[in-house]
């Protein structure tokens, strides 16, 4: 709820030596034998001590932020009671609009957050060859995972959005998250992009793009 994000890393005493750089690595970075002069704590403090050229208006604004969560929003227990709920009802929505299913544990502790992954309607053929593939209109098992950077780049690049769509234990799943400025009706949208990007996925489009990004620059981006 600030214009970028920001946060407050806290690490007990007990686990400074647990922390080995910051990140992005800065200057003050030490190999292991050059830190050995320093306790764990001191060369902790010095990683974090140096933040050079730094935009303060994130910090400035979280007072306006939190006001606008209590006020506006009802309350951190009411937004997550929403967001879990959406998470919850929207990945269900998706899975019954694409016939597919929602990730689910042997418990429900899973569901018990903001998130949710849908599976697409895409199948992966057990027989890498070719032809097979051709045949059944199937994704063979060493594309499956360009298929997925191909998708999540789509949904970037054409419809302004990002459905981060990974391949996992032999299916392809979408992972979103329940957000209070989204509803039902979000989640519906964005079944109907997946839809038809599994659609042209299988018809092989894939294959023709040239602009398919590797796993960091799509996380990135």
């Amino acid at each position: 709820m600030v214009p970028r994000g920001c946060a407050v890393l806290y690490v007990p005493r007990r686990n400074h030596h647990l922390i080995q750089t910051s990140y992005p690595t800065d200057g003050r970075y030490l190999p292991k034998a050059d830190r050995k002069s320093m306790s764990p704590t001191e060369y902790f403090g010095s990683l974090f001590e140096h933040v050079s050229t730094i935009d303060t208006s994130p910090y400035v604004c979280v007072l306006e932020g939190l006001r606008f969560r209590n006020e506006v929003c009802g309350g951190e227990t009411q937004i997550r009671t929403y967001s879990i709920g959406l998470a919850k009802q929207g990945g269900e929505l998706m899975a019954m609009l694409m016939g597919t299913e929602v990730l689910k544990g042997k418990t429900s502790t899973q569901n018990e957050c903001c998130f949710t992954n849908v599976r697409l309607p895409l199948h992966v053929n057990k027989d890498e060859s070719e032809a097979s593939a051709q045949a059944g209109r199937r994704i063979r098992p060493r594309d499956a995972q360009t298929v997925a950077y191909w998708i999540t780049e789509r949904t970037v690049s054409e419809f302004d959005t990002y459905l981060a769509v990974r391949y996992y234990n032999g299916a392809f799943w979408a992972r979103l998250s329940g957000q209070i400025y989204l509803d039902r009706s979000d989640f519906a949208w964005a079944a109907g992009v997946l839809l038809e990007l599994s659609a042209r996925a299988e018809r092989g489009d894939w294959k023709s793009g040239t602009d398919i990004l590797p796993e960091w620059q799509v996380e990135y981006r």
